[in-house]
């Protein structure tokens, strides 16, 4: 049975894009979580907040254990994955070159090994199948390939730690992708329509990643899909620990994007490494997880979806574009 999982995101946030979903059936199953987080999120400079954040985030689902690798959120200019070789050395707009640590957390290759990491591929690498073999998760979620640089890096080496893993180890996880921006994060708006939706394999219109419009190199008829708890996307928002989570997320504007990444299907791309091999599949073992496959379904539609969609307007006019507006205003000396 499975009893432990290890999320591996790029940035803080990022975990509940990938596994937000299914987190509520985690912790009812007494499951041990492990969230992986391979940049500072110091892009501008905020990474401090977005660490309190993220361990905010922790503490309602009930507590996990937070890995920084530490390397720059360098965003779209120099990033590692235009790097010429491995072995260049980036540096991050924060103006770092090596792994560090946020507040009281320190980066994983200092804990590990008493010194920080440069900022390369292939050190990157090693410390992504580093964490692997020191967690040793019965099941891992990971980014796919988004379009953000960070996105790609991370799930490119990731499949290659994993299946070098699977190869030359005996540890052998069940491995869940997905797409953190596709039909998530820049998903559809449609919380509060009854029936619940599921997933649609494409973007927002008007969103900056409005050109990703395909799940590539996958078939989405091949998808894995997860039933979630009615409760997570309750037309009575504020009950979700979803958006509880992602109202944390404040330098995010977390709440704007909780309405286009909560469905009712969880949808991943499986990858069986049992074999000892690290191979995309279908056939994923249900009977070992605390999940249930979704099932289409008809609900009756309620008449209250317009309300609770206005009060949520409401919510966010009242609770975040205002405040932070009046706070832009005082920060100019307006």
């Amino acid at each position: 049975m499975i009893s432990s999982a290890l999320i591996l995101a790029p940035h803080q946030d990022d975990e509940l894009n990938i596994a937000g979903l299914l987190l509520d059936q985690m912790k009812a199953a007494g499951m041990n979580i492990t969230v992986c987080f391979a940049t500072n999120g110091d892009y501008s400079g905020n990474e401090k907040n977005r660490l309190n954040e993220a361990k905010t985030v922790a503490e309602i689902f009930g507590g996990w254990n937070i890995v920084y690798l530490g390397y720059g959120d360098i965003g779209y200019e120099g990033s590692l994955l235009n790097a010429a070789d491995d072995d260049v050395v980036a540096a991050s707009p924060a103006g770092f070159s090596e792994t560090h640590g946020v507040g009281d957390i320190q980066d994983f290759h200092f804990v590990q090994h008493g010194e920080h990491n440069l900022y390369t591929r292939k050190n990157l690498l090693l410390d992504i199948k580093e964490v692997l073999l020191s967690v040793q998760a019965d099941l891992v979620f990971c980014v796919d390939a988004d379009n953000h640089p960070d996105h790609v890096l991370l799930s490119a080496l990731f499949d290659k730690a994993m299946c070098e893993i699977a190869q030359a180890t005996d540890y052998h996880p069940l491995v869940l992708k997905k797409f953190a921006y596709l039909g998530t994060w820049y998903g559809i708006d449609d919380y509060f329509m009854r029936p619940a939706k599921p997933t649609e394999s494409f973007l927002v219109v008007g969103s900056m990643y409005e050109s990703r419009t395909d799940c590539k190199p996958y078939d989405w008829n091949n998808r894995i899909r997860f039933a979630v708890n009615p409760s997570v996307y309750s037309l009575r928002f504020w009950k979700s620990t979803l958006f509880k989570a992602y109202k944390c997320y404040k330098s995010q504007n977390g709440i704007a994007f909780f309405p286009r990444a909560t469905n009712a299907d969880a949808v991943y791309w499986f990858f069986d490494t049992r074999n000892g091999e690290y191979k995309q599949s279908s056939e994923f073992p249900i009977e070992e997880t605390p999940f249930a496959f979704y099932k289409e379904h008809k609900t009756v539609r309620s008449k209250q979806c317009h309300f609770f969609k206005s009060l949520y307007k409401s919510y966010r006019l009242f609770f975040w574009r205002i405040p932070n507006k009046i706070k832009r205003m005082v920060g100019h000396g307006i």
